[in-house]
């Protein structure tokens, strides 16, 4: 069914449902608080539209004790209040005239769930009786409790009293017709009157009739044009007043101008003059702008009189023998001037009625009319933004899922209660559990912190939930493998819309190598040349914060500064930001250093340098098992510095062994690399004692205290060569290195 054939009362519904319909997506939606920031300024241009429309609109509690949650001013306006706040003092019951009608009103729309176009009798804030065409709709929540009431007051008074004033009018008429009957049964001498007068107020009913159906008429001219609106509402006027012409005009902002809208059809067709005037200042008008001046309606029953008001029309107007016009009114402000001319018998109060009636409720449709495309535009636009921010919050999510999911960090959120809420799966990783057991066992956040820092862990997260406050700690936690991991943790409360903290979005990073390596640097002190920290922080540090950096950066610059997720992701360039600083700190201990290359025979440049601790292999009672192969190609080598190297590995081989074991060295060719391997047997050495074997003073619980061994592992290093270390399941360490052949070196 097309809007125009749609009665006032299944509009109005509608209205109501698509605010239900509204109100229900907000309250079912958990995910529309995201939206929520996006749409406020749509709702502000909505609640604009509540503020301007010309009827009272509100929301109210249930009950005989029912309170105004809403009211706009038009509501206030009708019962003469001046503040919102006013105006909530008093109770729904105070509006009502009479307890019984409100108890009765109160049934009926609890039995029907909705009740439109209810005539009730009300009191204004004075005491003042009005009356109101009511249209409310209950609204329940999911379990079917009732929780506010939506309505719509429209101000009927005039109207009520005009129907008041037409069953008055009906009831006198029955009274004469009563008293004429029985003076017609006295004497016939009056019949003749009698009849005329019964013909003349049947006319006025009639009248009455015609004006009511026309107003009836404008609710279903939905679709209507303005011109077809007052086209057809002059037509009416004039049949109303039996005229022959008829005209319409607007008024400014301030009435000083007046600009023609309509003229009927018999006034065209009578006039000559052409290229009528539009606009028509209104201290040049005469008769027609004395409604407007005098603000109340001007009745000329002789035009052809002399008057000082009247300025005369030009050669060609039509011409007037009679006149009247009256001004519409808005509230106080004057906005439109209606005229009829030409009736056959004189205009009278009767006609003044039946005008500014029907020019009343025909401003008021209009206005009305233009309310509800005002409504029916924002509402569409409403539906686009939030189709369009749906899409916006679905790219949003898809983008932020992505980063949590593979950004080389555990993100985490955690509940008031501690339980987590989610967990990404990089905490496999770094803790060793999966988010799956971490789900199973919510303690393991706090079991698996190390024992000394855990209080500490404790409080901070209790002081976050307690008091809003964002922390950045470092603490160490227990690897599900027994190792420690020490983390970085920056946690950010969240606030719900009641105020309070319902949870704590946090990021933990690994930074177990930068900790171990400044511990390491602390104690070096003016050691600069370890190339294997380079290495270490490139495999440790650098390479997530290339993944992460670099991730969170694009993510960043394609996010929008609405987007909810935004502030996390700055979060994540903040860390990995200060951990770049740490990295090009530790970075500014190194130092390149030159190699003074020469040929060499490799056996002998091992000989010497064995011959150079030889007293401490005697001392130590160690034998030395040399297997040299013969004939090997000369390499490329600073001599001083590999010497240094390979003597570096046997003091450290010494002080690992027990006296009478045995250290064995070869030497051969394979895949045109020179190789030397080392073979001992060591004590109490972990496998994280090898991984760590070239570390800064690693090895200094083990025995010697002197042993360059990191330097030894960059010169070999940088010459070219491969320097590893292995535990074999027997105990023993085996030292193996490959350095290129001179031919082969570029």
């Amino acid at each position: 069914m097309k809007d125009k054939d749609k009665t006032k009362e299944q509009l109005i519904d509608e209205l109501v449902k698509l605010r239900q319909r509204a109100t229900r997506q907000e309250a079912s939606e958990a995910e529309r608080g995201r939206m929520e920031e996006a749409l406020r300024e749509s709702e502000e241009r909505y609640r604009g539209l509540i503020q301007n429309i010309p009827v009272g609109l509100y929301r109210n509690t249930p009950g005989s004790k029912g309170r105004f949650m809403m009211a706009n001013p038009a509501l206030l306006r009708m019962f003469g209040y001046e503040t919102v706040e006013e105006f909530f003092q008093i109770s729904v019951a105070d509006t009502y005239g009479d307890p019984a009608e409100r108890k009765a009103f109160s049934e009926k729309l609890l039995a029907q769930g909705h009740v439109a176009e209810e005539k009730l009798q009300l009191k204004k804030r004075d005491g003042t009786p009005i009356w109101a065409a009511a249209t409310v709709t209950v609204i329940r929540d999911e379990s079917g409790e009732i929780k506010y009431l939506d309505g719509m007051l429209e101000d009927i008074t005039e109207r009520k009293q005009a129907e008041d004033e037409l069953k008055k009018y009906r009831d006198h008429l029955e009274v004469i017709v009563k008293e004429r009957t029985a003076q017609l049964e006295e004497t016939n001498k009056s019949l003749g009157q009698e009849i005329d007068e019964r013909n003349l107020v049947e006319e006025a009913l009639r009248l009455d009739e015609s004006r009511l159906e026309t107003l009836l008429k404008f609710s279903q001219m939905a679709e209507a044009s303005l011109d077809e609106i007052t086209d057809f509402a002059l037509e009416k006027a004039i049949r109303l007043t039996r005229s022959k012409i008829g005209y319409l005009a607007f008024t400014n902002e301030d009435a000083t101008v007046l600009t023609m809208h309509s003229w009927s059809k018999s006034a065209m067709a009578e006039c000559a003059i052409r290229d009528k005037p539009i606009v028509y200042p209104l201290e040049k008008t005469g008769f027609w702008g004395e409604a407007v001046r005098q603000r109340k309606p001007i009745i000329t029953n002789d035009y052809a009189a002399p008057d000082p008001l009247k300025k005369g029309y030009p050669k060609g107007h039509v011409h007037l023998n009679r006149h009247m016009s009256i001004p519409v009114f808005d509230g106080d402000r004057i906005v439109a001037v209606a005229g009829v001319g030409n009736k056959d018998g004189e205009y009278d109060k009767s006609d003044v009625r039946q005008l500014t009636l029907l020019m009343q409720g025909m401003w008021r449709f209009m206005e009305r009319k233009r309310a509800d495309e005002e409504l029916r535009k924002h509402r569409d636009h409403l539906g686009e933004l939030v189709r369009q921010r749906t899409a916006d919050l679905v790219e949003s999510e898809e983008k932020y899922r992505t980063l949590v999911e593979n950004v080389p960090l555990v993100v985490y959120r955690m509940g008031s209660r501690g339980e987590t809420l989610f967990v990404n799966y990089f905490v496999e990783k770094t803790f060793g559990y999966s988010p799956a057991e971490i789900f199973r066992n919510p303690e393991l956040w706090y079991e698996r912190v190390y024992d000394e820092d855990r209080v500490k862990v404790e409080k901070l997260r209790e002081k976050s939930f307690r008091e809003g406050k964002a922390f950045i700690a470092e603490y160490r936690v227990k690897h599900k493998n027994g190792s420690i991991v020490y983390v970085m943790d920056h946690a950010i409360p969240f606030e719900a819309t009641d105020g309070l903290i319902s949870s704590v979005d946090g990021i933990i990073m690994d930074v177990t190598g930068r900790v171990k390596l400044q511990e390491k640097l602390v104690r070096t002190e003016g050691l600069k040349t370890i190339s294997e920290v380079s290495a270490r922080l490139a495999h440790e540090i650098r390479n997530p914060l290339v993944s992460a950096g670099g991730f969170a950066r694009r993510l960043l610059l394609s996010m929008s500064r609405e987007d909810p997720n935004r502030a996390k992701v700055e979060i994540i360039v903040k860390e990995v930001g200060r951990l770049e600083i740490i990295l090009r700190m530790m970075l500014n201990y190194i130092h390149p250093f030159e190699l003074e290359k020469s040929l060499t025979a490799p056996n002998q440049l091992l000989e010497r340098a064995l011959s150079a601790v030889e007293s401490e292999i005697k001392e130590r009672n160690v034998h030395l098992d040399l297997q040299l192969a013969p004939g090997l190609p000369e390499i490329s080598v600073d001599r001083s510095q590999i010497e240094l190297a390979a003597e570096t590995l046997v003091k450290q081989a010494l002080n690992q062994m027990q006296e009478g074991a045995t250290l064995f060295v070869s030497t051969f060719q394979e895949n045109e690399m020179f190789n030397l391997v080392m073979r001992y047997p060591v004590q109490h050495m972990a496998p994280d004692d090898v991984e760590h074997f070239f570390y800064p003073f690693t090895t200094s619980q083990m025995g010697y205290d002197t042993a360059d061994l990191p330097m030894s592992k960059i010169v070999v290093d940088k010459h070219g060569g491969v320097i590893d270390v292995s535990l074999e399941e027997s105990g023993e360490l085996i030292i193996h290195i490959s350095l290129p052949h001179a031919q082969t070196q570029f």
